[in-house]
């Protein structure tokens, strides 16, 4: 009967906790908050919510306590309403929650706008105030053992100190105005005689501890030319970090809070009204999402507010090809030649290539790069437009990287065995040497004077040990693939390199983000900076002389997309 009573007061820790949960989803999702407290969506939310942490609260709690109080000497009493018991629960599950906030404002910070980041920010830190001071006073009410009438006061105003962080987080309904009709619309107009061509390879998962080892055993000319002749540097990505979001990022040089692609999943929340579009963590909703109680959906096309580097091009009267990113384009992928695969494994290449599920990852990779190269090749080469930008995506790497970073960082994981060394152990290197010589045709093709920009918006690294710990203990339940060993979901660096007049020569920057790529292109294009971009634009990529030739322009914003052309 105790416990019974209990579950009875810990059920409004649970409601309490539901309410800071909603609040959470709202901080972290711009769309909804934008909707406000009224909305169905919002509404539905909180729904969700209270049907998830009420039952678990009530449940945990009570049980947790319970357990401490087993080696206790005095018998345990409890009534259906008992503000102490309440206080306590409440008090439990604030500090929980804050952690919560915490961990996601850290998480998710590059996700965030300003506003809702400082909201977020607050809101946190008064609940971990609040959760302290309630936590001292109700310690201090315990040990006045004569005085009733303070105890009382002491434990009340403790008790009235917990809904108080809620007023706070209230701040998180603020809407975030992202409205892509208020931004004016311009065309931009350049002489056009002086601007270089632009060839823009885009690499999938590439990573600079992984190239420059390379480079150094004299592996990867082409890459090496670059770096030698252009400027590089690693590229700071978002976090949680998802490939959608991070290229859309790179390519319009806006955050995804302008851009609009700020997550590439949407959730539906039990028992299946509500939606959204951010999952905070830490919050124990995994388990619930690998039993299927919530589900999750790619989010399609058409989100993307802001126009990317092909778009401004094509602005200013200079329209290009673009091969590999947008769904009506990609390029049908012929089967794996066996030149490709001689290149990646080379010439001892072990026997038993053809079969098995990572042999099918490799050749589905290295055929559909292949197909995106030629077109970009046959792109480069039309003599009918021999200025026309190009920009090609090759997203083989990420596939190769996923399946192979075991077999060429066994140190990483310390469970490969000799034979796989032998079998994989070159692959994601031979693929690096595949992509080198794709490389280097297409910086031939595109000429000594074209501008050559070589980018990944993340890199690769080995899954975590807690992702592996939980894929060996929940199997098919874990949400993993069970032949993945790399990801990149915590934000490993990027890859920028950039080759062309007015770029110094073996420039290594330390400090370049995403959505700064954008405005460094369009400055060494000749073109000007649109004032909505985000970015900075990285004066130490160029030399001294071009710097002092050319002025910084800039522009209020470039065309932005309506909601149905955005992709």
């Amino acid at each position: 009967m105790t416990y019974l009573k209990l579950i009875a007061n810990a059920a409004w820790a649970g409601a309490y906790a539901a309410l800071l949960i909603a609040l959470l989803f709202v901080s972290l999702d711009a769309d909804l908050a934008g909707r406000g407290f009224a909305s169905a969506a919002f509404l539905g939310v909180v729904v969700s919510c209270l049907l998830v942490y009420v039952p678990l609260v009530a449940i945990a709690l009570p049980t947790l306590f319970m357990v401490v109080r087993f080696f206790a000497v005095r018998r345990l009493t409890a009534h259906w309403l008992s503000l102490k018991a309440i206080h306590w629960f409440l008090v439990v599950t604030l500090a929980g929650v804050t952690a919560a906030c915490y961990y996601n404002l850290r998480w998710s910070a590059s996700l965030l706008p300003p506003a809702m980041a400082r909201a977020l920010r607050m809101s946190s830190g008064t609940m971990a105030f609040c959760t302290v001071a309630a936590l001292a006073l109700a310690v201090t009410a315990q040990f006045q053992h004569g005085d009733r009438a303070r105890r009382g006061r002491l434990m009340g105003t403790a008790l009235l100190l917990v809904p108080l962080a809620l007023l706070p987080a209230l701040l998180v309904s603020q809407r975030t105005i992202l409205t892509a009709s208020g931004a004016a619309q311009h065309r931009v107009t350049t002489a056009g005689t002086g601007m270089p061509r632009l060839l823009l390879i885009g690499i999938d998962a590439a990573s600079m501890d992984q190239i420059l080892p390379l480079v150094s055993t004299q592996r990867l000319p082409a890459f090496d030319a670059l770096l030698r002749e252009g400027a590089s540097a690693r590229l700071d990505t978002v976090r949680p970090c998802a490939a959608e979001v991070a290229w859309t990022a790179l390519l319009t040089g806006t955050p995804p809070w302008i851009s609009g692609v700020a997550s590439a999943w949407e959730w539906r929340l039990p028992p299946g009204t509500a939606r959204v579009r951010a999952m905070p963590q830490g919050i124990g909703l995994g388990p619930l999402e690998r039993l299927g109680l919530i589900t999750r959906s790619p989010l399609g096309a058409g989100r993307r507010r802001t126009a990317a580097l092909w778009e401004i091009l094509a602005a200013s009267g200079h329209e290009g090809r673009v091969i590999g990113w947008d769904d009506d384009d990609v390029v049908a992928a012929p089967k794996v030649s066996d030149d490709d695969l001689a290149a990646i494994l080379g010439a001892g290449a072990p026997a038993g290539t053809g079969g098995g599920p990572l042999w099918s990852f490799l050749a589905e990779a290295a055929a559909g790069d292949r197909a995106r190269f030629e077109a970009g090749l046959a792109a480069l080469e039309s003599p009918a437009r021999p200025a026309a930008p190009v920009a090609v995506r090759l997203p083989g790497l990420e596939l190769v990287s996923r399946y192979f970073l075991r077999y060429h960082e066994p140190g990483a994981f310390g469970d490969v065995t000799p034979a796989e060394r032998e079998t994989f152990g070159r692959v994601l290197g031979g693929y690096y040497e595949l992509l080198d010589a794709m490389l280097g045709r297409l910086a031939s093709a595109a000429g000594d004077d074209a501008l050559v920009l070589v980018v990944s918006p993340h890199g690769v690294e080995p899954l975590g040990a807690v992702e592996r710990l939980s894929r060996f203990l929940l199997r098919d339940a874990s949400g993993i693939d069970p032949l993945a060993s790399g990801w990149w979901r915590r934000g490993p660096d990027g890859v920028f390199i950039l080759r062309g007049p007015g770029i110094g020569s073996g420039a290594r920057l330390d400090d370049m983000d995403l959505v700064d790529v954008v405005p460094t292109v369009l400055f060494a294009m000749g073109l000007p900076i649109g004032r909505d971009m985000s970015g900075d634009l990285m004066r130490r990529v160029f030399e001294p002389e071009f710097l002092e030739r050319h002025t910084v322009q800039f522009v209020p914003a470039y065309p932005r997309l309506s909601p149905e052309s955005g992709r």
